[in-house]
């Protein structure tokens, strides 16, 4: 017999997966990233500028991200 999937199960299967304790994802933000900056085009590193708010900055033009 085959289990029904309902709505509701799958978003309690999968909030139950994404879940994880909050101050543990604060203590793992990297302080750079490797991203594209959607400002000048380029494939750079961002540096985080403001931890309390997860701001990154582009290190070549200073955009925010």
């Amino acid at each position: 017999m085959l289990k029904e999937r309902t709505p509701a199960r799958h978003r309690a299967r999968t909030s139950s997966l994404l879940a994880g304790p909050t101050d543990e994802r604060v203590k793992t933000t990297a302080s750079n990233q490797m991203r594209t900056c959607t400002s000048c085009g380029r494939y750079t590193t961002f540096v985080l500028d403001d931890p309390a708010g997860g701001w990154y900055a582009c290190i070549e033009c200073g955009r925010y991200a």
